[in-house]
């Protein structure tokens, strides 16, 4: 089962160069001067590398331009950029003294918590994001990441209480949807999953694959299995498939398909599937107990 990325789009956003820009006179430039343009450079080629999606040719542009001038602004950027590549002990390391002496940049303070929740650094993320809450109660991207934290912490009446909010403001966030039917699905409410996740994969067809596949989950927990295999069989290879369906079933104590389903897995496979069969022992296992219990 998959969150769409949870993690969010950072976009670059505008630097503040006002004052690199201010006094253009056709005079000879001194060694300030030019090194002044120099940064300004620098920053400029950042933002086009940034935005292009050129992430390492972005950061080795604002970190020339950082040695030239130690800037907050600067820090920000390669902090958002590191986050943007997934180096979360390196964003930490950018965006942590800047929430510290602007912890009003919620902005800022909102992508340190992401930082945070991606390190796994649960509580001091949740205490981030709900100190945001107390500032900006109707911020959706904050309510959305409390919800997934309620969700890992086991807490699916709030994590459905904050959801529901982050959607009243933007009902058609396909995030938002998908993570809601994803905490539906572990509360055991398939039903309203299947509901949700069919409101995502109608709002974001670009993450089809990953939507699909918690859908298909929520058909299988149903026992809907051959609808779920359907679906499926358009992105994984059949083996896979039916291993998938077949450990869910085992999951819904449907012993008997479950062994169906994984005996075709392992039929279907073209070498040895270690997974299948460990699934399949496993399955076989709890039929002899369920009979032997009864």
């Amino acid at each position: 089962m998959k969150r769409l990325g949870n993690v969010v789009c950072i976009r670059a956003t505008a630097l503040l160069l006002a004052a690199l820009l201010a006094g253009c006179a056709a005079t000879p430039l001194d060694n300030a001067a030019l090194e002044s343009e120099t940064f300004e450079s620098h920053v400029e080629n950042g933002q086009r590398h940034w935005n292009a999606g050129e992430y390492e040719r972005a950061t080795d542009a604002y970190q020339q331009a950082l040695a030239l001038q130690d800037r907050a602004d600067i820090r920000k950027a390669l902090g958002l950029l590191a986050l943007s590549m997934s180096r979360f002990s390196q964003a930490r390391a950018y965006l942590e003294p800047l929430v510290r002496d602007n912890p009003e940049d919620l902005n800022l303070r909102e992508n340190y918590a992401i930082t945070l929740l991606k390190q796994q650094d649960i509580k001091q993320a949740e205490a981030q994001f709900l100190a945001i809450h107390t500032l900006s109660p109707d911020r959706p991207a904050t309510l959305n990441y409390l919800g997934v934290i309620s969700d890992l912490q086991g807490d699916y009446a709030a994590a459905g209480d904050y959801y529901q909010k982050a959607l009243s403001l933007q009902p058609n966030n396909a995030i938002f949807n998908n993570n809601y039917g994803y905490s539906r699905l572990m509360l055991g409410d398939f039903i309203a999953a299947e509901h949700w996740f069919r409101q995502a994969l109608e709002q974001n067809p670009d993450q089809a694959e990953r939507i699909t596949n918690n859908l298909a989950i929520a058909y299988a927990r149903q026992g809907q299995y051959e609808k779920a295999i359907t679906l499926l069989s358009a992105t994984g290879d059949e083996p896979s498939v039916l291993n998938n369906i077949g450990y869910v079933a085992l999951l819904n104590g449907d012993y008997r398909s479950a062994i169906a389903y994984l005996e075709r897995a392992i039929e279907l496979s073209p070498s040895y599937y270690a997974r299948a069969a460990a699934n399949l022992e496993l399955a076989r296992k709890s039929l002899d107990k369920s009979e032997s219990d009864s």
